[in-house]
């Protein structure tokens, strides 16, 4: 069981995405598994992503691709590159994913605007 006396399982699937070649060649010495084009996730996590413009503007394409409809993608980061975000806001809703901004100091979370995503 899953340890909350539920008897329910999760199943968690890790997998490699290199979101500038995303179908790039698979390395066979690489510790996780490549996704596929049509892979599609309920959850999608990333962390600490946004550095450049270009892989930044990238990536809302990618979450698209590989989040089911309802699903949720949830992107943590400090902010350190306001013009970034917002470019990767704009083309997130380009790619119609709705978005939300929870910002964290400490333990309190206050809502902002746009950051976590949905399908």
């Amino acid at each position: 069981g899953s340890g909350d006396g539920s008897g329910k399982r999760c199943v968690l699937q890790v997998a490699k995405l290199d979101w500038l070649e995303p179908e790039g060649k698979a390395n066979r010495e690489e510790a996780f598994e490549r996704l596929a084009g049509s892979d599609k996730f309920e959850v999608i996590l990333g962390s600490d992503l946004m550095y450049e413009m270009a892989p930044s503007l990238a990536l809302p394409n990618i979450i698209r691709r590989h989040l089911m409809d309802q699903g949720t993608c949830l992107l943590a980061m400090k902010r350190r590159y306001e013009k970034i975000l917002e470019k990767f806001l704009l083309k997130a809703k380009e790619c119609n994913l709705s978005t939300s901004i929870k910002q964290v100091v400490g333990s309190d979370v206050s809502e902002e605007g746009s950051k976590l995503f949905g399908g």
